[in-house]
């Protein structure tokens, strides 16, 4: 295996686990089934507050609606070791950039497999790029400039959900993990291919209600990741005209860990030469390292819910940097030496979306 295609793998798998990490849409666990458990708080007094009112989305089966989205990311990457593999994969061995990005997506509801779901087809895709900064100590001002980083791939994927925005079945897609695509700029995105909103109460709310879900998911480590997700009804607003409740939303991860050293042993070893003493990959386990570390990250976000139409008219979210590290030590398929790589990559981002028809 070249140092090249050691590079190219490590990006592609920082990617598939810098979505299950930024994807705080309250997701299914590891078994495939509904798995967060929600519990209501209320405060202690409801003086002079509206009355308690039951939340739901309004998803009807043939309805379409779209949002505007508007993105923005801070990427810090530094990268060192393997030097000939370095850039070789269209990916520069640092950068400090800011990419903004618009576009429009579309949400098609469909009955979904049982009376209590709906499957919702989302399309869509970004017709506005642009972006500043440095690759490699050079300036850059197209997205070109940074290839593979700077792609944007369509967002086409469908998830199966239920009235409080639960996702009841794993998403499925044809272009990748959760639809987003193998790049790191939309890998990192994990709210793209998700429901705009947070998880609703299952209970009736009030201003000052919080409620809370926590959901574990294993994703390729061995030990599984925990998210929690806290929304607060904070009060009412008035946008473009209708009243909208403000839900405040924050989201916190655990950190993950994850050891791919053994796999990859037994994986290079089912297509080493079984002639070449060299190429006993099994043997050389001990020395090989692949791992991932995705530091313990957050996100805040507000959603203005309009209760009549059960859709949020804007929502936005904001997380601060989220550091990935990934170390990788294998052996180079000419010499057999081990060759050495290491990435360090922060990603910061806000995302809005704001409704244009209903």
């Amino acid at each position: 295996m070249s140092t090249a295609s050691i590079r190219l793998l490590a990006v592609v798998l920082a990617v598939a686990v810098g979505v299950a990490a930024c994807d705080d849409s309250g997701s299914t666990d590891s078994t495939g089934t509904s798995g967060p458990s929600i519990s209501t708080s209320a405060p202690e007094s409801t003086a002079d507050m509206p009355q308690r009112e039951l939340l739901s989305y309004g998803f009807e089966v043939g309805d379409v609606y779209s949002y505007d989205v508007a993105l923005e990311q801070h990427i810090l990457l530094e990268s060192e070791g393997a030097d000939e593999a370095i850039g070789d994969q269209g990916v520069p061995a640092s950068a400090d950039v800011i990419v903004t990005a618009a576009g429009r997506f579309a949400y098609e509801v469909s009955a979904g497999p049982d009376t209590e779901s709906y499957s919702v087809a989302i399309e869509g895709s970004f017709s506005d790029v642009a972006i500043e900064g440095t690759a490699d100590g050079e300036q850059v001002a197209d997205a070109s400039d940074i290839e593979q980083l700077g792609v944007i791939e369509p967002v086409s994927t469908v998830v199966v959900v239920d009235s409080l925005g639960r996702l009841t079945q794993d998403p499925t897609s044809p272009t990748g993990v959760l639809g987003l695509g193998a790049t790191p700029l939309t890998g990192l995105s994990g709210d793209l291919g998700r429901m705009v909103g947070p998880v609703l109460s299952p209970e009736p709310v009030t201003v000052g209600d919080t409620w809370t879900e926590t959901y574990t998911e294993t994703n390729l480590g061995d030990e599984p990741v925990e998210t929690t997700l806290t929304a607060t009804l904070t009060g009412t607003e008035t946008v473009d005209g209708a009243e909208t409740l403000v839900i405040d939303t924050e989201s916190r991860t655990g950190q993950a860990d994850i050891d791919l050293a053994e796999f990859f042993a037994g994986f290079m070893g089912a297509f080493a030469d079984p002639e070449d003493p060299e190429a006993d990959f099994e043997a050389m386990a001990d020395q090989l390292v692949f791992r991932i570390t995705i530091a313990p990250s957050s996100t805040e976000g507000t959603t203005w819910f309009r209760p009549e139409s059960g859709l949020a008219l804007r929502s936005t979210t904001t997380g601060p940097p989220t550091a990935f590290q990934m170390e990788v030590a294998l052996p180079d398929e000419d010499t057999g030496e081990l060759e050495t790589y290491e990435m360090r990559l922060e990603v910061a981002q806000t995302i809005d979306y704001t409704l244009v028809s209903d």
